[in-house]
């Protein structure tokens, strides 16, 4: 047996080409996700053949439970449905076979829902496809005092002729049945239009157009802009050749009928561009708005005709002022991303964007969203929003390279070192092969290594740091860039070494790794001018170790750190002239004392 499944994400609820421009309006459902594969199929083959051919002389209109607008009213509205299928069945059994109660339930239980399921209106028409309905009845319910009232919208699916809008108004303290009744008599006219556009759609099939432009007239007498019978004038004068000017009239009395009407409003868009005038299309449409500005389903079919048409700061406006009533309506909130986005307004595509990610709980942890709304954010140059995204969109996919990228780029320029160490480390984890994040890694740990002779030297990190880099150079043999990048770091560390003169030994260590990673000689003066600093500083000590030991094993090595000392200093004095002077001055003085201890207690040839 066929079923249904229900499918969390967005459904995708019209998508019209408008001057060669796919438009997409996408909404997501109140009650029920979405809904594929119709049931009712199997149960239609599984009538006698007598039971279908009788079936397929009938309508089948499907009357779907109205939404209430305040939630006490969820079982009124339940058995009033139910009352209201029952009695438009008895009513107009001779030409409607309305779908009953059990099989509308089998339909929701079937697929894992209760049967007192209410649909919101963007998945209408997949249900009523499932069942297999050539049109369709849905609304929304609520009370004026102690009155209750409800409108409906009638949709055609296959030829029902069944369309447009009506208003029921009951009497205080109606009783379920009483209100089903009352609409029931309401349905009346709509019905009596219905045929008459059915039969203009038959006539004109015939070429019959006289007689198709006759019932079409009959049914505006019922109701005055009736969309079924309106397209099919549009039909009768697109093949008779009439001008423009006729199909946009037809066009117009679709859209006046029925507001919802996307078809008619595409259709007059193109007239009114062919004609120059791309507003013309809405323009109707937004004065039926101003009339009734509580009509939800009004404003965003009038805010879609103004973003089909480009008139996107109308599209805003409209969409803003139903934010104002109803701030946590999704479809507006997403309809208003698009118009922001198609009228380049960054600024309002990201704050829309923002507020829809509030709303719709389906955007958290989607990466395609956060790839847009930091997009958008960078592109208005928002720091607090790009760190906010980078943020919350880690926290969602922690694994997402991109995403640590920035943040960790961002965090950097904030000067936040902790942060950005963080961040370069996890995306270092992610991509070990990410050599510059190893760089930066390597950066921020030299930057926060603190080095001074009252702590002890935090040897880790040292051991860290020279590891990495020694990692970074093996995955890039005889990259001279890379090789400079990693250079300066050995530079950097040997200065905070030796200038304490915590560790001179690790320190020229360090300086002469510079030195071996400057392919350019960029860094040469510099490294040497730390270079010597601590060849002096080791050499210096020796004099009055040698003197007091009188040893004459440790003058070899005297001897080269003196040596050492003045070629580096002189390489590397322009960095600081005074001190290098000075050193160098005293490196002279000592120059001849390795020669003196040798005569002095060293033995001939020693």
């Amino acid at each position: 047996m066929w079923g249904i499944r229900v499918v969390e994400a967005q459904v995708l609820l019209t998508t019209r080409v408008f001057n060669r421009r796919t438009v997409a309006v996408q909404s997501t459902t109140t009650h029920l996700r979405a809904v594929i594969v119709p049931l009712a199929l199997l149960a239609w083959l599984a009538l006698p053949p007598t039971a279908r051919a009788q079936e397929r002389s009938h309508d089948r209109i499907l009357i779907l439970t109205p939404q209430p607008a305040q939630g006490q009213d969820t079982v009124y509205v339940h058995e009033m449905t139910h009352q209201l299928r029952q009695r438009a069945q008895n009513k107009f059994r001779h030409k409607w076979q309305v779908i009953g109660s059990d099989k509308v339930h089998e339909l929701f239980v079937s697929s894992g829902f209760p049967e007192s399921t209410i649909l919101g209106p963007e998945m209408v028409e997949q249900v009523a496809r499932s069942l297999q309905a050539h049109g369709f009845v849905y609304g929304t319910f609520w009370r004026n005092d102690a009155t209750p009232m409800a409108t409906y919208r009638m949709v055609d699916m296959s030829r029902s002729g069944l369309s447009g809008w009506m208003t029921v108004q009951g009497q205080p303290g109606d009783p379920p049945r009483e209100f089903a009744d009352r609409v029931a008599d309401s349905l009346e006219n709509q019905v009596r239009a219905a045929d008459f556009a059915k039969d203009c759609t038959k006539r004109r099939d015939r070429s019959d157009f006289r007689g198709a432009r006759d019932r079409a007239e009959r049914a505006f007498q019922i109701y005055e802009n009736h969309p079924s019978s309106a397209l099919c004038l549009s039909y009768v004068f697109e093949a008779t050749r009439q001008p423009s000017d006729s199909l946009v009239w037809a066009y117009e009395k679709a859209a006046a009928g029925d507001s919802l009407y996307m078809r008619a409003w595409e259709e007059l868009a193109r007239q009114y561009q062919r004609a120059g005038d791309t507003a013309g299309a809405v323009r109707a449409f937004a004065r039926q708005l101003d009339a009734n500005p509580n009509d939800a389903d009004m404003r965003f079919a009038t805010a879609s005709g103004y973003v089909v048409t480009g008139n996107y700061d109308e599209a805003r406006q409209v969409l803003d002022d139903g934010l104002a009533r109803d701030p946590e309506n999704l479809r507006f909130v997403e309809l208003k991303v698009r118009a922001c986005l198609e009228g380049e307004d960054w600024d309002c595509a990201l704050g829309a964007s923002t507020r829809q990610y509030e709303l719709d709980s389906a955007l958290v942890g989607n990466a395609e969203f956060y790839r847009g709304v930091f997009g958008l954010a960078t592109e208005v140059a928002d720091t607090a929003a790009m760190l906010y995204w980078t943020e919350e969109g880690v926290q969602h996919l922690p694994d997402a390279i991109w995403l640590w990228q920035s943040r960790a780029v961002l965090l950097e320029a904030q000067q936040d070192a902790a942060g950005s160490l963080e961040a370069y480390e996890r995306l270092v984890e992610l991509s070990p092969d990410n050599i510059p994040a190893k760089l930066k890694v390597v950066t921020a740990l030299g930057e926060a290594l603190t080095v001074d002779t009252l702590s002890p030297l935090d040897t880790a990190a040292i051991d860290r740091i020279d590891g990495m880099l020694g990692e970074i150079l093996a995955a890039t043999p005889g990259d001279s860039n890379v090789m400079t990048a990693v250079g300066l770091e050995y530079l950097k560390g040997a200065q905070k070494i030796i200038q304490p003169q915590v560790d001179l030994d690790l320190g020229i260590a360090w300086a002469e790794k510079s030195l071996a990673n400057d392919p350019r000689g960029l860094l040469t003066t510099q490294v040497n001018f730390w270079l010597g600093f601590a060849l002096f500083f080791k050499a210096t000590p020796l004099d009055q170790q040698i003197m007091e030991s009188q040893s004459c094993r440790m003058l070899p090595e005297y001897q080269n750190y003196l040596r050492r000392a003045t070629e580096a200093l002189n390489i590397g004095r322009s960095v600081s002239e005074e001190t290098a002077g000075q050193l160098l001055g005293y490196l002279q003085q000592l120059a001849g004392r390795p020669e003196q201890f040798r005569a002095s207690f060293c033995p001939p040839g020693g």
